[in-house]
């Protein structure tokens, strides 16, 4: 697709299950805040031909992983379509999972998907009481890039961030985080 021109249907055939994998049953899909972005070309970095409509919610039916594990802290920041999945994957692979919102509004959806704690980001003690929690970090939403700094603080020694949204503006770490 070029910028601003229509979307045309795409299919592939999936590689075969590894163990590494994880097994969804899709139920929804959708395009989300990156796909139009990307189609309107906003951020003036997409590379055209380009996919879109990877935006998914379904359930977690197989799971094949060498990631979380009963021992980790698993954090999800954008509880939608991705963050529902990722809630889903790491309550599966026996991770205490925190859900982290700005509102309140999906608290019982984030607990039957299988959170095990949730963190409203205008508390401030919740929050402080995350410091050097979690193992891994999922961040599904697009944060401002100014939104980054809070966020490290939170991470256990070795943790890992993984980005699965597209942060809007420039990304950049300070090793002044704590």
């Amino acid at each position: 697709m070029n910028p601003g021109i229509k979307v045309e249907l795409w299919s592939y055939m999936p590689r075969p299950f590894s163990d590494n994998n994880v097994e969804v049953k899709i139920e929804y899909t959708g395009i989300c805040s990156s796909d139009l972005h990307a189609i309107k070309d906003e951020r003036s970095e997409t590379m055209y031909p380009a996919t879109a409509s990877h935006a998914i919610a379904g359930k977690v039916i197989t799971k094949e992983s060498k990631g979380a594990s009963k021992s980790d802290c698993v954090g999800i920041i954008g509880i939608g379509g991705l963050g529902h999945l990722t809630i889903q994957y790491a309550h599966t692979l026996g991770a205490e999972t925190v859900g982290i919102l700005h509102l309140t509004n999906k608290r019982k959806e984030c607990l039957k998907l299988g959170v095990s704690i949730f963190v409203n980001t205008a508390n401030r003690e919740k929050v402080k009481a995350m410091s050097n929690t979690l193992n891994y970090l999922f961040v599904t939403s697009n944060l401002h890039t100014s939104q980054y700094g809070k966020l490290y603080s939170w991470m256990d020694f070795g943790g890992q961030i993984v980005l699965l949204g597209l942060p809007v503006g420039q990304l950049s770490v300070s090793v002044f985080f704590y």
